[in-house]
């Protein structure tokens, strides 16, 4: 059977951590990639409340909001507040809208977008937060080059990245290797849908700040204009036969002024309690954590148990949630179902009056739905690298240049000059398509 007609082809490409602004001053150094979009509109995505891109993409795929597609951040608490996830397709209330089903003999191609997973109509290729050992799917990609040395992710934690002196040039090659992927699979594939992400905007921003496309003195400067050109080539040879473009960032960064932890606050405000006794449990969670912490095994979002459940009415177990710590919910959770309305109210009013304090324009939205899998709360500080860690002084590297902004963008065929929700955007695509 005949593969999908260029007209029918839908590609796109997310440049996450990027601006609008920082998006049309890298058109230039993209003329292959920059000829294929004379005709079209540039618009703000409006993300909030979140700045991270697992909640943001959730929204882009399935046009729902996070309160009925279930994902509120990069993880969840499955059975208890200790025993988190990370958040993936299979875990949605919700289908994702944007990978439509192909015929025999045709594909969808997903190169590092976060939750999607592989299945058997997809060339898939792992993204850095993927809560599986594959890289690549199907795994016959694996025979052979580029694929066979494709790693998602060469430094497992951006704090390690930061003590890291050869981490930009990890990643940079990381992102070559990733588009050199790309072309390999568009090129030999039937593809219907092609979804590309780059997660090298992003990790610089966060090694050398917000500006570091504008610097060009940066010991990488050289090395990024190279990167940036492989780019721009790999990029044209795939979107030149597509009919629909979309370029779009989830997210953008700004100079981060400081850490903030929400389960310090819960502590003070006597609504967590941290458990002191190194039980046997979490001697073994501890050795655990240590064994499989490497970069070629599944990523974890917590190395042990650290909340002492039984006295815990609240916690913030994934950056920028809250969960109240309810019995319906979690086997060990203490809040009966005729007090959650209470115990929330309360949350509500003392978290308003603490984030006020530290944010003249933070936002705290409260979810109104029944959804046993979204958080009760979500929480964005701009400018506020909040932590999901018991402490902020349990952090083992310095202040990060850069803090996530619930602002990206969207670079379309749309007539429209509207900013966008990120709920907006699946529907965008359709009626582009």
């Amino acid at each position: 059977m005949a593969g999908p007609l260029k007209e029918q082809r839908v590609a796109i490409v997310s440049f996450d951590g990027l601006s609008a602004a920082q998006f049309e001053r890298l058109l230039p150094q993209m003329p292959l990639v920059h000829s294929l979009l004379e005709h079209g509109n540039l618009n703000e995505l409006d993300a909030t409340p979140f700045s991270d891109p697992q909640p943001t993409w959730a929204e882009i795929l399935t046009g729902a909001p996070w309160y009925r597609n279930g994902c509120g951040g990069y993880g969840a608490p499955q059975r208890s507040l200790t025993e988190l996830k990370l958040f993936s397709e299979s875990d949605l209330c919700v289908e994702q809208t944007l990978l439509p089903e192909v015929d025999e003999g045709q594909c969808n191609i997903v190169v590092n977008i976060p939750l999607l997973e592989a299945n058997g109509n997809r060339k898939w290729m792992a993204e850095a937060s993927s809560p599986t050992l594959a890289t690549v799917s199907p795994a016959t990609l694996l025979l052979d080059e580029p694929f066979k040395s494709y790693r998602p992710r060469p430094i497992i934690s951006m704090g390690k990245a930061m003590a890291d002196p050869l981490a930009a040039s990890k990643f940079m090659e990381a992102e070559a290797s990733r588009a050199e992927c790309s072309v390999a699979l568009s090129k030999e594939s039937d593809w219907k849908v092609f979804m590309y992400r780059a997660s090298i905007f992003d990790q610089l921003a966060h090694l050398f700040g917000p500006s570091f496309l504008d610097d060009g003195q940066l010991k990488i400067s050289a090395a990024l204009k190279l990167l940036i050109s492989k780019l721009d080539a790999a990029l044209h040879k795939t979107l030149s036969g597509a009919g629909t473009v979309l370029f779009l960032s989830s997210f953008s960064h700004t100079p981060c002024q400081g850490l903030f932890s929400l389960n310090d606050l819960f502590q003070k405000l006597q609504l967590l309690t941290i458990s002191l006794n190194d039980s046997e449990e979490q001697k073994l969670r501890k050795q655990a954590f240590a064994m499989i912490n490497s970069e070629t095994a599944t990523p974890l979002v917590s190395p042990c148990n650290q909340i002492l459940t039984s006295h815990t009415i609240c916690a913030s177990p994934i950056r920028g949630t809250v969960y109240v710590n309810a019995k319906d919910r979690f086997v060990d959770g203490i809040v009966s179902k005729d007090k959650i309305q209470i115990y929330e109210d309360r949350i509500f009013a003392l978290l308003n009056d603490e984030l006020r304090r530290v944010s003249g324009s933070s936002s705290l939205i409260r979810n109104t739905e029944s959804n046993n899998l979204a958080p009760n709360f979500v929480v964005n500080l701009p400018g506020v690298d909040l932590v999901d860690s018991l402490s902020t002084t349990r952090r083992n590297y310095d202040l990060p240049h850069s803090a996530h902004s619930a602002c990206g963008f969207v670079w379309s065929n749309a007539k429209n000059s509207k900013s966008l929700k990120s709920v907006e955007v699946s529907e965008l695509i359709t009626e582009l398509a």
